[in-house]
This record gives structure tokens, C-alpha cells and sequence, in this order.
């Protein structure tokens, strides 16, 4: 089930929070992780298409925007961007040496794969009520933008870009 909060302005733009229940392997559903996503937009732009972006790695959480400047303030201008928080990284249940040593099993690790992390995308998008969105893809471009058109074909991916300067955010 989504549960999402309510539009709240900061850092010069509108900020939804999502968290959607979903499956660490597809093929057992009763084992669940809580999906995290921020959904970004300009004032105005709740009508945006979509844009859900991918942190490079795999391993990383999304970007945290501080300013609505630079490359993603450009972004806001035309989009509404979905800053996703892979499987087992910043709010979707963080993998860690810090965290609970039952998740650092192989067994866990073994479903911290690209393909779930598009399922993880394509249950968000569903769930958000999304016809079709957008990958932004920065360093994952190669595997996610060439897997994503052939595993989810409603998935649109023209007209993107494809690089963007690697001081594009502040660690958090």
C-alpha cells in the first residue's frame, strides 16, 4: 500500500515523500521491504510529466535537492522528478554495516539486483497512478536504460539526458 505525505514546500520546491510496501524477490511476495521515493516539483508543476531518477551505482540513495539550481533546477522547470532510494539504500531499508546483521546475508544481498530495482520502479509508477515515465539515469544509464525499454516497454526514455556533471549534489 502507498502511503504518501502531503505536499510540503522547502529548498524553493514542493516535496511528496512515498513509501510503497513491495517484494525483496518477486517470486516471494510475503517478504517485504518499505520503498522509499521523493517526488520534486516546482511551484506549478504538479501536472509535470514525470522523471524518475536512478543514483548511480548501484548502492547509492537518491540525491538529496537542497536548491532548485543548476541541472536540476533546469529539470523542475519541465518535470516532476521521482528521486528514488534503490533496495537496500538511504530510506528503502538501508543495508549497512551499521544496520541489523540479518540483512548483511548473502541471501539478502542476492536481491539487491537491477532488475528488481526496475520492479521496484514499475511498482511505484503503478501505484502512483503513472502512465508512463521517464529514466534519468546518470551513472546506471548503461544496464537500467538499455533493461528498461525491453523488461517495461510503457516506460519512455527519449529525449533524456543521458550525462550530468558529476558535482550534481551534496552528500546527505
Amino acid at each position: 500500500m502507498l502511503t504518501s505525505t502531503p505536499p510540503v514546500r522547502h529548498f524553493g520546491h514542493i516535496i511528496i515523500e512515498h513509501r510503497l510496501s513491495v517484494p525483496w524477490d518477486p517470486a516471494s511476495p510475503d517478504d517485504t521491504f518499505e520503498l522509499f521515493a521523493r517526488e520534486v516539483y516546482a511551484d506549478g508543476g504538479a501536472e509535470n510529466p514525470p522523471l524518475v531518477f536512478f543514483q548511480g551505482g548501484p548502492g547509492f540513495p537518491a540525491i538529496r535537492p537542497y536548491g532548485a539550481t543548476g541541472w536540476f533546477g533546469e529539470l523542475l522547470q519541465h518535470y516532476r522528478v521521482i528521486l528514488l532510494d534503490q533496495r537496500g539504500t538511504g530510506n528503502s531499508h538501508r543495508i549497512d554495516a551499521a544496520g541489523d546483521p540479518q540483512d548483511r546475508t548473502l541471501e539478502r544481498l542476492a536481491v539487491l539486483r537491477q532488475d528488481y530495482i526496475v520492479e521496484d520502479a514499475e511498482a511505484l509508477r503503478r501505484a502512483l497512478g503513472i502512465e508512463k515515465v521517464g529514466p534519468l539515469r546518470p551513472k546506471l544509464r548503461r544496464v537500467l536504460h538499455h533493461r528498461l525499454p525491453v523488461r517495461l516497454p510503457e516506460i519512455s526514455h527519449r529525449g533524456l539526458p543521458h550525462r550530468w556533471p558529476a558535482h550534481h549534489h551534496r552528500p546527505g
